[in-house]
């Protein structure tokens, strides 16, 4: 994280080129990309490298689905409300974080089939949710679940019985917040 902007590239880069990441390698690059002093351009470069290596079979479906989901829930998003000056806006990263999970998001549909991925992504999405997330992270994951699933019948019935705990209160976020 200290070395020079291009050193981090080209070992982001290296990445690619591991016959194999097992899932303690993706936890020290998920613990980089949830780094504060990661410079924001390079968690896009992760993202990249890391989805071309999935895509080449370095990685096992399981682990790069727990990456992003790891990444979507334990980013620290720090977005100020209650203001809309200048100073404030440039110091939210909320913008970002939306950018974050829009590439997430794409990433999902580059897996395979919708409901395949959805069958793996539900119970380990729904779970980070109840855990009463950031509004949001949990706008980020509903996003994720949205994203291989617009038809909410597809929901388990836990899952919906989960989300049903956790909904109002989100929902209550989302209005206060927008009404500042």
């Amino acid at each position: 994280m200290k070395l020079e902007r291009g050193i981090q590239e080209l070992s982001i880069c290296c990445l690619y080129y591991f016959s194999f990441i097992d899932s303690s390698l993706l936890q020290s690059v998920t613990a980089c990309c949830l780094s504060h002093d990661l410079d924001p351009s390079l968690l896009f470069r992760f993202l990249e490298v890391i989805s071309s290596a999935f895509a080449a079979g370095h990685i096992q479906i399981a682990d790069y689905i727990s990456f992003l989901i790891t990444l979507l829930s334990r980013y620290q998003v720090s977005s100020e409300t209650g203001s809309l000056s200048v100073e404030i806006c440039e110091k939210s990263n909320s913008g970002f974080f939306r950018s974050v999970t829009s590439v997430v998001c794409s990433c999902l549909h580059q897996i395979g089939d919708d409901h395949l991925v959805f069958k793996m992504l539900e119970k380990a999405v729904i779970d980070q949710i109840s855990n009463k997330l950031s509004l949001e992270n949990t706008c980020a994951l509903l996003r994720m679940i949205i994203t291989v699933d617009s038809k909410p019948t597809k929901l388990c019935e836990q899952s919906i019985f989960k989300l049903g705990n956790v909904l109002p209160g989100y929902l209550i976020n989302v209005v206060s917040v927008s009404m500042f």
